[in-house]
């Protein structure tokens, strides 16, 4: 089924792309785009994930859905770090990606996809307060 840009799905995704490195829950992104019912946010995040143009996932808890914008000509030049313990994902700096790729893939021969590849770790704020 056709799926057409609505105004409101204007607003979700012009928020999601300004909040481009948080992953954010549904009812966060409900409080950042006013007037937009929250059952209208679950169902605009459901196309949007199924398109591609948001990446889903869990909190480090495993309790909540967590959504992201998902930049595909950014995403699929580089790694991505996310942090086990606030969720946050960052994206690797393409260099550094493109480096480990290639070492990776001489070393083991084995080639990774950059694209879909999420290192697990702790960012350094988790990291500062002792979280692990």
């Amino acid at each position: 089924m056709k799926q057409y840009k609505t105004e409101k799905r204007n607003q979700l995704m012009g928020f999601l792309m300004s909040h481009r490195d948080e992953p954010l829950s549904a009812e966060q992104i409900a409080e950042g785009v006013p007037g937009v019912a929250l059952s209208t946010i679950y169902r605009n995040l459901a196309h949007l994930a199924d398109s591609g143009d948001v990446h889903k996932s869990l909190s480090a808890d495993g309790h909540t859905v967590l959504y992201q914008y998902y930049d595909k000509p950014r995403c699929s030049s580089h790694l991505h770090i996310k942090c086990v313990s606030c969720g946050e994902m960052k994206h690797v700096e393409t260099e550094l990606s493109q480096d480990l790729a290639e070492k990776l893939e001489e070393k083991n021969d084995f080639s990774i996809d950059a694209e879909n590849t999420v290192i697990l770790g702790v960012c350094k704020s988790c990291h500062d307060k002792g979280e692990k």
